[in-house]
């Protein structure tokens, strides 16, 4: 027994120092045509090694090889789809005998690989490709139906042990999405026992100068090779995003996917310009989070039950991304708690200095006097370009419920809206809107294709007016409830030339407020004053004039035309328990000017408590000037001219008994008292007529 096994030793001694010998004596040509043939017989391509190659056939069948080039798809750009400077390949014998490749190791150093997708979505990896069916002719000379496309030369099996990848480039290139990616400095380590064994890939690589982690489990590889869906888990890591996702992917259907999936980019800013794409400056685009479920494919991806964190905003709902057109869509519905417009695209935000410009002439307002230098006011709209660069970013069609809305230092309460950007044009239509303790609807439309322009259509009910004027305008001094709308539209490239443009029609009903610091009453009875005692240069400049007491109101209010940047209007109205104030004029909004002509009248028992006072008279008053410091005077010249205000005006004095008030207006100030003195200059009634305030 013994000896039996002595010779059975000897002879498996003899049989593999046999094999080396023969290894050593084969040249090493007669291998590499081996294993070119092979390479060809089992994936279609062309396997070429420029370099010296080393072969090993125990523990495995063994190649270390360099300057190894394997050939592309036909159809490809690229002739190589890999090369490497150097491989090292073991394979199992056993499995090669049942149609199956099984790699114990495969080391890559430095290779290139180029991944393409054609038209049809068929990969170059694909080593079997559908062959186009051809139809058969039968005897009687008819063709019959396409024969089913054959099968090529392909694996039945293929498992790999380990697989690495070592400082190697990467460029994909689909045809079919027009997608291009590359990548460099790749170091992945893959496994994979066989096609319906699980797959893993751990590794990183550099993508736009940034290196990333990976991470990947696959459970039935296979569907990388036909179409098929299998359980995949995937992280991706880097400083600009953090990725996991975790359900299924279709790689060879479009790489239809569906699961959840979590989104983490420390900055939107940052991770735009990472793409290679840049953002509009401004203090918006910082950290962005998403969780949800996702389904969808290269191109279009759609996230239901998503929770989003952007910024300072909080979202929830339904929203869809398809990256398939020039720019990317966004669909949706969401609930916001509160977005802030100042993050995006306020004009405020500090910014690079721009260019310097030659400014636009604002267009010359109609019936004013020219405007003295230095007073004009247009220093207060900015000449700074305005940048509407934002809205091409991406194409939108949103539905928002919003806990707050906030655009300039206009805030609103709980707003529904739809939000539809196209190409750099933006549709906002407000379907309810919480403003200031009233309601409200409207539409804004902003253009940014060229100059940009904007309109807008807004109906505001029962509005808490100080606080919507005070963060529109600056004007804080007017309160009440109010009833506002308007409809305007305007262009320009910066706040100037807007408000020099600006068109439209508005109307403002204010009711049961107050004009604060401001007492209408005493104004007027200065005004007046200047009647009585027709002192020379008779007028009354600025709002405080009238003392700080304030004045309550019933009424306040009119509709105005709008014409590059000038409000017309004819049916001004404040109403008091004093006073009625009717009038009409214009309000020049690009030199922040009036000019208007009003007639107060004094109400019954206003004068009650001053027997000198006005009750009842209208004397028409001039308001001229800037909105800062206007000038009031009395339009006696007016009132003298028209002979039936004058018969009323002399009337109401009778019968209130004023006459002293008529012999005051009309008579010397010391009339009474006997002949004026040697160095008076009151003018005598005639030359009162005709120049009544002694100009």
């Amino acid at each position: 027994m013994k000896r039996y096994l002595a010779f059975a030793a000897g002879g498996a001694v003899f049989l593999v120092a046999l094999l080396i010998t023969v290894l050593f004596l084969i040249p090493s040509d007669v291998y590499k045509t081996r294993l070119v043939a092979m390479v060809a017989t089992k994936t279609g391509r062309t396997l070429v090694i420029d370099g010296p190659a080393h072969f090993t056939l125990f523990p495995g069948i063994g190649i270390d090889a360099e300057d190894v080039r394997f050939a592309n798809a036909p159809w490809a750009d690229k002739p190589d789809m890999s090369r490497a400077k150097h491989i090292r390949v073991s394979l199992q014998w056993l499995p090669l005998l049942h149609g199956e490749l099984r790699i114990n190791k495969f080391t890559l150093i430095h290779p290139i690989l180029h991944l393409e997708v054609r038209e049809d979505g068929i990969p170059n990896w694909d080593f079997d490709p559908p062959e186009e069916a051809t139809p058969s002719t039968s005897s009687a000379g008819q063709s019959s139906p396409a024969a089913a496309p054959v099968k090529g030369r392909a694996l039945t099996k293929m498992g790999l042990t380990a697989i690495s990848l070592q400082d190697g480039f990467v460029s994909y290139r689909n045809k079919q999405t027009h997608q291009t990616y590359m990548v460099y400095n790749a170091d992945v380590d893959v496994a994979m026992p066989n096609l319906d064994g699980p797959l893993t890939v751990d590794g990183s690589l550099i993508w736009n100068d940034l290196r990333v982690n990976l991470a990947l489990k696959a459970a039935t590889p296979r569907a990388f090779l036909a179409p098929g869906t299998t359980p995949l888990t995937l992280s991706l890591r880097s400083d600009k995003l953090s990725l996991l996702f975790e359900g299924t992917l279709a790689p060879r259907e479009s790489l239809a996917c569906e699961g959840d999936i979590t989104l983490d980019v420390p900055s939107i800013r940052d991770f735009i310009s990472w793409t290679g794409n840049a953002l509009p400056f401004s203090r918006g685009f910082g950290p962005f989070v998403l969780k949800g479920k996702v389904k969808g494919d290269g191109l279009r991806l759609a996230f239901s039950d998503a929770r989003i964190r952007f910024d300072n905003i909080n979202a929830k709902g339904d929203v869809a991304l398809d990256t398939s057109g020039k720019r990317p869509l966004i669909v949706g519905r969401l609930a916001l708690d509160a977005l802030n417009l100042n993050e995006y695209i306020d004009a405020s935000s500090p910014r690079p200095a721009p260019a310097a410009q030659t400014a636009q002439p604002a267009p010359p307002a109609p019936d004013f006097s020219p405007v003295t230098p230095g007073t004009g006011a247009t220093e207060h709209w900015s000449r700074e370009p305005i940048r509407l660069d934002s809205l091409g970013i991406v194409n939108t069609d949103l539905t928002l419920s919003l806990g707050s809305l906030r655009w300039r230092d206009l805030e609103t309460g709980a707003t529904d809206l739809t939000l539809v950007m196209t190409d750099g044009l933006l549709a906002a239509d407000l379907k309810k809107i919480a403003l200031y303790s009233g309601t409200g609807k409207g539409f804004l439309r902003l253009d940014s294709t060229g100059i940009p322009a904007l309109s807008a259509s807004f109906a505001l009910t029962g509005v808490d007016v100080k606080p919507l004027a005070t963060a529109a305008t600056g004007f804080d001094r007017i309160s009440g409830l109010g009833n506002i709308g308007f409809n305007i539209s305007a262009n320009g490239s910066n706040q100037l030339e807007m408000i020099s443009t600006l068109n439209g029609k508005a109307e403002v009903r204010i009711s049961q407020g107050n004009i604060s610091g401001i007492s209408v009453s005493t104004l007027l009875r200065r005004v007046f004053d200047i009647v009585r005692t027709r002192q020379k240069g008779g007028e009354v400049d600025g709002w405080l004039t009238g003392g700080t007491r304030g004045t309550d109101f019933s009424e306040l209010g009119g509709s105005f035309d709008i014409m590059h940047g000038v409000a017309a209007n004819n049916d001004f109205l404040l109403a008091t328990s004093l006073l009625r104030i009717t009038g009409a004029g214009k309000t020049d909004i690009v030199h922040q000017q009036l000019d208007y002509r009003l007639n107060p009248t004094a109400l019954p028992g206003a004068g009650k408590d001053d027997p000198e006072d006005v009750t009842g008279i209208t004397v028409p008053l001039i308001v001229e000037g800037t909105w800062r410091n206007p000038a009031f005077r009395p339009d006696i010249r007016s009132l003298l001219l028209n002979s039936r205000e004058t018969v009323e005006t002399i009337r109401s004095l009778r019968d209130l008994g004023t006459r002293n008030v008529l012999r005051q207006l009309l008579a010397p100030p010391d009339a009474a008292q006997g002949t004026p003195g040697k160095n008076d200059t009151t003018p005598t009634p005639k030359q009162f007529l005709n120049n009544p305030l002694g100009r």
